[in-house]
């Protein structure tokens, strides 16, 4: 258990005229992502808190009801909206972020999984091996896709 990194949904709270997640204050997290009133919540997304070692190490959004982008495919579909492993442990040699999403495959193993990367966490993204979506419905957008 010392090595299992486990995730849990931070209580819904009011921010900012709207709700939010109630998220521990830590400048090693991005406060734009994580403290606005971004009012996502159930049953559309998710929003996760990951603790390792009792310390929480990453956040998550996750939209859980996404389109597919093949016409054709009946297979259910969600987008990783934002996902951020603390400041400090980035690159840290304990693959922290890389043991989460494998994680993540491994739940959502029959689901389609998206992923709109930022310019600074394309390289992160691309070590999984997933290609870019080049369909109509992206027009532009450069998002990732695992396909089961």
């Amino acid at each position: 258990m010392h090595n299992e990194i486990m995730w849990t949904e931070p209580p819904m709270v009011s921010l900012s005229g709207g709700r939010g997640p109630a998220f521990a204050d830590d400048d090693g997290f991005n406060p734009t992502w994580w403290r606005r009133n971004a009012n996502f919540g159930p049953p559309e997304h998710q929003w996760r808190s990951y603790v390792w070692r009792g310390e929480e190490v990453a956040r998550l959004l996750l939209t859980c009801q996404f389109s597919s982008h093949l016409p054709t495919n009946l297979t259910p579909a969600l987008m990783i909206w934002s996902f951020e492993v603390r400041g400090d442990l980035r690159c840290s040699g304990d693959h922290i972020g890389t043991r989460i999403i494998e994680q993540f495959v491994l739940e959502f193993d029959d689901e389609e999984i998206y992923v709109g990367p930022t310019s600074e966490s394309m390289s992160f993204w691309t070590r999984f091996g997933w290609p870019m979506c080049e369909c109509d419905s992206c027009r532009g957008r450069d998002f990732i896709v695992r396909r089961p």
